[in-house]
């Protein structure tokens, strides 16, 4: 229908939408596994995508160019309920459990239910033992029967939990924008099916923007990924096509980039804007937005000995620093809120992992600082089977300007006398993260 009709059903439309949305809330409170939070999250998806697209095309209906603002701010939240809501859970739930009082013994307790749940589910995943399903099948179902009474006590039992984890208040577009300086903009994503909007934040300045994908827009995005990745180097008609996939490239990069960034949010973004903060969503999260092109390049493609080809491409990263967050809500309950400076104990004023990729023999060096002296763990070989291909079998190429460019970073700490860690090589690995020295 049209929106200047003069008839009531949009507002209906948008009040039935905010029902759904406070249901929706309702239920996943209830649930108190993730992987179900998850599974509602995805039915949800189509509610907060059709309300999204409905609020935008609502707002610029000739009736409601009083309340526009209003409109685009609530499909704002919308858009930030479908990302953020698990994952915002899962952190208040987290710092809930830290400052709500509740007993370490419980603590303990739901921590080791946790990981009971975790290995059953191991153990019927990969079982083929009829028998023994069963009988893990019985004890998962006991153990989540447990655990879900044990999350119910912390929140009868313990008021201040359940109020820390649930009753939080969904940020802002004033929030965020307080958050912003002059020199800074968010730029926040919504994909539908065949939609795409786009929330531009600054700190003075709110706006939304809207257009349909091109049919093969992922398709897209795949591709680009697929020829700045480390597969396509070692596609074995890599080098008798390079110049077919130096194309495509450019191409769908500067089709992606239009419909990411379109001109009237160019204009907006083109001057004091420096840094920007994207907040992306469902696939735009493997894309990096920094290798996109901002101009058509038409430049003679003449081999890859002509490094300048590459380095005079006009990248996005040329033009902003840029950021990433899962969210706008994570974004803000991680952000600061105050001028004090961290409190350092024994982390270092700078920590650099570095871990190469290659399987050449590197020898130790002591690296000197002020307050501490690191061996730089480059000593050994690194085994490729194991370091260079991930599960999947994907390569990763050898990065050893990584290890240049941090040894480098690290002598300029040095000489201004302060603190810092280089780990290189098999040393930069997941067991020293876990170890407990970055407190």
């Amino acid at each position: 229908n049209n929106p200047d009709d003069g008839s009531n059903e949009y507002e209906h439309a948008l009040n039935h939408y905010k029902a759904c949305d406070t249901l929706i809330s309702m239920v996943r409170h209830d649930m108190k596994t993730k992987s179900d939070k998850i599974y509602l999250g995805k039915s949800a998806n189509e509610v907060y995508d059709n309300a999204i697209e409905f609020l935008v095309i609502y707002s610029k209906s000739e009736k409601n160019k009083i309340k526009s603002e209003n409109l685009i701010s609530d499909a704002f939240y919308f858009s930030e309920r479908n990302k953020s809501s698990v994952l915002l859970e899962a952190l208040a739930g987290s710092e809930a459990q830290k400052f709500a009082g509740i007993p370490d013994s419980l603590l303990k307790k739901e921590h080791k239910l946790r990981i009971d749940i975790a290995l059953f589910k191991k153990i019927l995943a990969e079982s083929e033992d009829s028998l023994k399903k069963v009988r893990f099948r019985n004890e998962l179902f006991e153990k989540n029967r447990e655990y879900d009474s044990l999350i119910s006590v912390f929140e009868i039992e313990y008021p201040k939990y359940f109020e820390l984890k649930y009753n939080h208040t969904p940020v802002t577009v004033n929030d965020i924008q307080k958050l912003l300086d002059e020199s800074t903009a968010m730029i926040s994503y919504a994909i539908s099916k065949d939609h795409i909007t786009i929330f531009l934040i600054k700190e003075d300045h709110f706006v939304v923007y809207d257009a349909y994908l091109p049919k093969d827009f992922m398709n897209r995005i795949s591709i680009l990924r697929d020829n700045i990745s480390n597969t396509a180097l070692i596609r074995e008609d890599f080098k008798n096509n390079s110049d077919n996939s130096v194309k495509d490239y450019l191409k769908d990069s500067e089709l992606i980039f239009n419909v990411l960034f379109p001109k009237a949010l160019k204009k907006k973004i083109k001057n004091k804007i420096e840094n920007l903060i994207i907040i992306p969503d469902k696939y735009l999260a493997l894309l990096p937005f920094e290798v996109l092109i901002t101009e058509h390049y038409d430049h003679e493609w003449t081999g890859w000995e002509n490094t300048d080809y590459f380095s005079n491409m006009p990248f996005l990263i040329k033009d902003y620093n840029i950021s990433y967050s899962y969210s706008a809500n994570l974004f803000f309950e991680t952000f600061p809120k105050t001028d004090q400076k961290p409190e350092f104990r024994d982390i270092n004023d700078w920590l650099a992992l570095a871990p190469v990729f290659d399987n050449d023999s590197v020898s130790g060096t002591n690296l000197r600082t002020r307050q501490l002296i690191e061996k730089n763990s480059s000593a050994g070989s690194d085994d490729l089977n194991t370091r260079a291909f991930l599960r999947d079998g994907t390569y990763i190429s050898p990065l050893p300007g990584s290890e240049e460019e941090t040894k480098e970073i690290f002598n300029i700490f040095e000489q201004n006398n302060k603190k810092a860690v280089l780990k290189t090589h098999k040393y930069a690995n997941e067991e020293f993260i876990k170890s407990g020295i970055l407190k």
